[in-house]
């Protein structure tokens, strides 16, 4: 009974990135969350975050919106500073860039639960839905091309008006 207690309490969660409760903690974190992002390895950026956004989504529904999202773009993605605002809480700051841009992302809040600092950002990733996103992106594609095709017949016209 004892045996079982003990190994109840010695859970181990899946792909945790267990780093002490410091700022150079967070920091490491806060690397690695921009390398897995930089190199597309949405699986792992799962695992760091908080487990409330996990529960809105699972691993293959994230890593799915991520990859149809990040399709075709190439970023990198730079830790320009981290803030340790209490010793279980820290923000994040970087610098999203590519070849078209070079942008400051929004401060990313990172909070240490069970031996991890966890990411809790990106929440509007966690509460989208895919086929209603590439919906979406499917019908303003065909409303760009209508557009441009009703935009071409007007000037035909004009330019034609006898």
């Amino acid at each position: 009974m004892i045996l079982f207690l003990f190994l109840a309490g010695c859970v181990v969660e899946q792909g945790v990135y267990k780093q002490p409760k410091t700022k150079e903690g967070a920091q490491s974190t806060a690397d690695k969350f921009a390398r897995e992002w930089e190199q597309k390895d949405f699986s792992e950026m799962y695992y760091m975050f908080v487990p409330q956004l996990k529960e809105l989504k699972n691993e293959s529904e994230f890593v799915a919106l991520m990859e149809y999202l990040e399709r075709s773009s190439s970023v990198t993605v730079r830790l320009d500073k981290i803030s340790l605002e209490s010793a279980d809480l820290a923000y994040a700051y970087y610098t999203v860039s590519s070849s078209l841009f070079d942008q400051k992302a929004p401060a990313m809040k990172f909070e240490y639960i069970r031996g991890a600092w966890r990411v809790n950002a990106f929440g509007t990733y966690f509460s989208m839905n895919l086929q209603i996103k590439k919906y979406s992106d499917k019908n303003t594609e065909l409303l760009l091309k209508q557009t441009l095709l009703l935009n071409d017949f007007f000037y035909n016209i004009e330019r034609y008006k006898l």
